[in-house]
C-alpha cells in the first residue's frame, strides 16, 4: 500500500509514499495558478493520476497526508497561511477526502495515524 502526501507552499509536491518512506513518484505544480481552492484540488489529483496509474490506481494507495502552513492537524485546515493565495480557513482535509474517496489527514505528525487506517 502506499500514501499520497502533499506538501502545500507556493509551490505544491505531490508525492507517493511507500510505508519506509520512499518516494514512488513526485509530482510539482504550482498553488499560486489557482486562487479558488476547489480548483486546486482538482488540479491536483489530475496532476496525480499518471502517478497513480503507475502503481495500479487509487485502490492500492491507503491515505493522504497534507503538510501546509499554518495547517490545523485537528481540523485538518489550512488557517489564515499568509504565504498561500486562499484566504481563511480551508477545510483541505475534506476537500481532498471528498474528492479522491480516501482518508485524509493535515501535517506530518499524523502520518502514523494514516497508516494504521
Amino acid at each position: 500500500m502506499l500514501l499520497v502526501w502533499i506538501w502545500v507552499e507556493p509551490t505544491l509536491y505531490l508525492e507517493l509514499l511507500t510505508k519506509r518512506g520512499s518516494i514512488k513518484s513526485q509530482t510539482v505544480i504550482s498553488t499560486k495558478a489557482y486562487p479558488d481552492f476547489a480548483d486546486y484540488v482538482k488540479a491536483s489529483i489530475e496532476a496525480l493520476q499518471p502517478a497513480l496509474d503507475t502503481v495500479g490506481g487509487l485502490q492500492n494507495v491507503r491515505a493522504m497526508g497534507i503538510g501546509a502552513p499554518n495547517g490545523n492537524y485537528y481540523s485538518g485546515t489550512i488557517e489564515y497561511a499568509a504565504n498561500l493565495a486562499w484566504p481563511g480557513v480551508i477545510p483541505a482535509a475534506q476537500m481532498f477526502e471528498d474528492a479522491l474517496g480516501i482518508p485524509a489527514e493535515s501535517q506530518t505528525m499524523r502520518m502514523p495515524l494514516l497508516w494504521a487506517k
